[in-house]
This record gives structure tokens, sequence and C-alpha cells, in this order.
């Protein structure tokens, strides 16, 4: 399938996932670290790699705030997410999607699911963990509509969509 055809199916992150979503996990972190991916040791690409490890993806499946983006039956995305125990709030743990099917609306169609799953839930405040120095990925999450803090996370108030679930909310100020 050529980029921009067919449609995506957004689906809950299921057990026979784990391959697929490693996989492309691997592949995110060999692309956003560069040459230095190669440098570390197995040891640390591993604890890199944590997420989306078979013990890992176990605790996001059962949070029911994780999903995988599926085009003509791949799984070409997916997001990482869970409620806190602390506070009523949903952590963003990772999302990407695979180089040749970004930008096309995938990740925000992830995004969008965890939104309308919180929203069902009664719970009102998500936070997506950034790395600072992750330029589309900030990008990604100010359009997205979440409040970029500190470079380090992004908060999404629902309260502020009035009960729809847009992704793209108007600033009201900054806190």
């Amino acid at each position: 399938m050529r980029p921009g055809e067919g449609s995506t199916l957004i689906r809950p992150l299921e057990e026979g996932d784990y391959q697929a979503v490693r996989a492309i996990h691997v592949e995110a972190q060999r692309e956003y670290r560069g040459e230095d991916w190669n440098s570390l040791s197995s040891a640390q690409q591993e604890y890199t790699l944590y997420d989306s490890s078979e013990k890992a993806l176990n605790f996001f499946r059962g949070s029911g705030y994780s999903f995988v983006a599926e085009r003509a039956g791949e799984v070409v995305g997916f997001v990482l997410a869970y409620r806190t125990i602390v506070a009523p709030l949903i952590w963003i743990r990772f999302v990407t999607v695979l180089p040749h099917h970004r930008r096309q609306g995938i990740a925000s169609a992830l995004y969008r699911e965890v939104v309308k799953t919180a929203q069902s839930k009664g719970i009102d405040e998500i936070f997506a963990t950034i790395n600072p120095d992750n330029v589309p990925s900030i990008g990604l999450h100010e359009k997205a509509g979440f409040l970029v803090r500190d470079i380090k996370g992004a908060w999404f108030y629902l309260s502020d969509v009035g009960g729809s679930t847009p992704l793209r909310r108007q600033p009201q100020g900054t806190p």
C-alpha cells in the first residue's frame, strides 16, 4: 500500500501486537538517536526500549488507553498511555508512526482515541512525555492542542474543550 491509500483503523493494543510495536519502536529510536544508537550497549538499547518490552506492553494493554494504527492489516503506528494511580490523568509515554506513513494524520487519530477514551471515563487531563530536542514531537503536541509547558511534557485539559473530542483548542494563556 502506498502512503495515503486506504483507511486507517485505530484499535486497542492487543497481545499479538508485540513484534510490530517493538519493530516500530526500534526504528523510531534508531531514527531519533542516529549514529548514537549504534554506540549504545545492548543493555542501554534495551533500557531505551523498555516501553515496548513484553512486560511493559502487557501493562499498557491492560490500561485501556493504548492503541495501534493499522493500514491494510499492518500496524503502522502506536500510542502507549495509561491512567496514573495518584491523580485522575492519562500519561502518554510514547507515540510514533512509521516514517512512510507520517504526516497523514495517524498520530492525531491515535491521540483522538486517547482523548475520547479519557472523556468517556471522566478524566480531564492528559500528560505527554516529550524529549526536549525532538522538534517534530513538540510540533505534533502543539498542533494537537497540548499546552507545552517545559519541553519535557505537554498538558491537554479536556475541560477546556467543552465536552467535544477535538485535538485542537485555542490556548487560553499560559499557566
